[in-house]
This record gives C-alpha cells, structure tokens and sequence, in this order.
C-alpha cells in the first residue's frame, strides 16, 4: 500500500513498473517456495 501511495506522488510509470515487476518477483518466489512443500 505505501509503495503505490508514494508511486503515485512521484507519478512515474517508470517507478509503478519497477514496483510491478518487483511484485511479480515476489509472488513467484513465494509460488516455487510453496511449490517445494
């Protein structure tokens, strides 16, 4: 939530993608880690 408040101040695309992808990161760590279990 704070990540896409402070985004929205900047108002960059640049930085909402960076965040995007980081996101995606994020969640595909947690999938193979579910995964693995």
């Amino acid at each position: 939530m704070s990540y896409e408040l402070e985004s929205k101040k900047e108002g960059s695309k640049k930085s909402n993608y960076e965040i995007h992808l980081i996101t995606l990161k994020i969640e595909m760590s947690l999938l193979f880690i579910s995964a693995d279990y």
